[in-house]
């Protein structure tokens, strides 16, 4: 669903640029080098940028989101580049900007495990399938990016033990409430994994550097952190399939 969203928002936006042909120039196509871009300092929408600028694009880097959004609408940059959450949020608020097309960079998180954990990778690889073909990674990520709570059906009292290694230090993918729970995209996946093969989660709170240690001494059976996958990594422990990919996106402003 958060898909087909973010397709029609893109479709209703070439064809209003299509109407009003003349009043944005299309500079990144016509012009390259004369096209400015614009990107939030010191985050992955930096290296998304990057990839413009290989086609003679200057960049320009902001401190912050609001000063990236607000250079975009007073035309001091020709486009900016937004991940998926950042343009929702921009879009929900009524932000003066529209979406031109997704970058060609974006990033893939799995989960890791043991080599001698072959059953559960493929398990949690079925589960993943079952939830992209039911559109439930969708649900969860369009109640993220929209402030709103997702409800599993996870009720805690499965037969099997699940421990799980991780860092709840990532904003939308899992993070601790001040009650004390956990949330996010990741957490709502592992529920809904958790509660399809009869499992109860209990969580262990490492630093990222420990991690994989932990994994290896047995201290968890699973790593589910917002860890995106390494071929290198993948070498020393089973990767899982890809179960979240955040896109990148160039937009400009809209016509007044």
């Amino acid at each position: 669903m958060f898909k087909k969203i973010l397709s029609i928002i893109l479709i209703a936006n070439f064809i209003f640029c299509f109407v009003s042909c003349g009043i944005h120039k299309d500079t990144i196509k016509d012009n390259p080098e004369d096209t400015v871009i614009g990107f939030v300092d010191n985050t992955d929408s930096e290296i998304a940028a990057k990839t413009y600028a290989e086609n003679g694009s200057r960049l320009v880097a902001y401190n912050t989101l609001s000063d990236l959004l607000l250079a975009i609408e007073n035309a001091n940059v020709d486009y900016g580049v937004l991940s998926d959450y950042e343009y929702v949020s921009a879009f929900n608020v009524g932000r003066a900007i529209k979406l031109y097309e997704v970058a060609p960079y974006s990033i893939e998180f799995c989960a890791y495990f043991r080599k001698d954990s072959i059953e559960l990778c493929k398990q949690f690889n079925e589960s993943v399938r079952r939830m992209v073909d039911k559109n439930i990674i969708d649900q969860i990520a369009n109640a993220e990016y929209n402030g709103e709570s997702f409800v599993s059906s996870y009720s805690g009292t499965g037969e099997k033990e699940l421990k799980i290694l991780c860092n709840p230090s990532v904003d939308l993918f899992i993070y601790l409430l001040e009650k004390g729970e956990y949330s996010g995209v990741d957490i709502h996946i592992l529920e809904t994994f958790a509660e399809e093969n009869n499992c109860s989660l209990t969580y262990k709170i490492c630093d990222d550097e420990e991690l994989f240690y932990n994994l290896e001494k047995g201290e968890g059976d699973m790593i589910i952190s917002a860890l995106t996958y390494n071929e290198k990594r993948a070498e020393d422990y089973l990767a899982s399939d890809i179960y979240f990919t955040i896109n990148y996106n160039l937009v400009t402003r809209t016509s007044f």
